[in-house]
């Protein structure tokens, strides 16, 4: 899946700080990111989806995301300001998408974050869901365009 790993200013009376956030490239979900030394260029060898979503709407959710995150912490009198973005990465994150059949005809997903096996929860699910019937709805718009 695809997501912005932006880095922010984040500005205080005393010092100025970079916060790094990832912002999905489907949903628009803000998460502060912990690994963002982590990322590293490489080719892709398996199918990816491309953002829905454009680098302006990701840095409006990145901050968004990220003074939400500043207002939450509790008993900082001096809460930072957010700043300018520094920097704006694309990357792509692995996801295991496990089908299930549920009772009767239904199937499902459980989706799951490929670095460390646990649940992506439950934006995730939706995102992937979107990212899986707008690539669905595109090859069938591929195969009625004549030649």
């Amino acid at each position: 899946m695809p997501a912005y790993a932006i880095r922010i200013q984040a500005i205080t009376r005393q010092d100025t700080r970079s916060i790094w956030t990832s912002v999905d490239g489907w949903s628009a979900q803000c998460a502060i990111l912990d690994c963002a030394d982590e990322l590293v260029s490489r080719e892709i060898g398996a199918t990816f989806f491309v953002p829905k979503i454009d680098e302006a709407k990701a840095v409006a959710a990145a901050r968004a995301g990220l003074l939400r995150y500043i207002l939450a912490q509790r008993g900082q009198m001096n809460k930072p300001d957010v700043g300018d973005v520094e920097e704006i990465r694309l990357y792509h994150f692995p996801i295991w998408v496990c089908f299930y059949r549920r009772v009767g005809r239904y199937i499902d997903i459980k989706t799951l974050d490929g670095c460390t096996g646990k649940s992506a929860g439950a934006k995730m699910r939706v995102a992937v869901l979107n990212a899986l019937v707008a690539a669905r709805k595109s090859r069938k718009m591929e195969s009625t365009i004549p030649n």
